[in-house]
């Protein structure tokens, strides 16, 4: 009788061992897929955040066109045209993202 109850506890133990070694593998996994999507989720709210700087510059040059701001006006033709003046020293375009 003895013997079947080591037999039975053995099989319990490496049965209990043997979940416990795939819950932690399972663990691990789940702890690496989190990890990526809140990097993913972060690289998304940085994007948002210059998504919504860029709309509140294209606002703001909106309205100041609407109320013909002259420097503004001066402003964007002389950056959508590459024009400078003799006395100024050309700044390079940054590259594109």
């Amino acid at each position: 009788m003895n013997r079947i109850l080591l037999v039975l506890l053995a099989i319990h133990v490496a049965g209990g061992a043997t979940v416990v070694v795939w819950m932690s593998g399972q663990h691990a996994q789940r702890a690496a897929e989190v990890a990526a999507i809140r990097t993913l989720a972060e690289q998304d709210r940085a994007k948002t955040a210059r998504i919504e700087r860029d709309v509140e510059t294209m606002e703001a040059r909106r309205a100041a066109l609407r109320q013909n701001d002259r420097f503004v006006v001066e402003l964007l033709a002389r950056e959508r045209l590459g024009w400078i003046r003799a006395d100024e020293i050309p700044v390079p375009k940054a590259p594109a993202q």
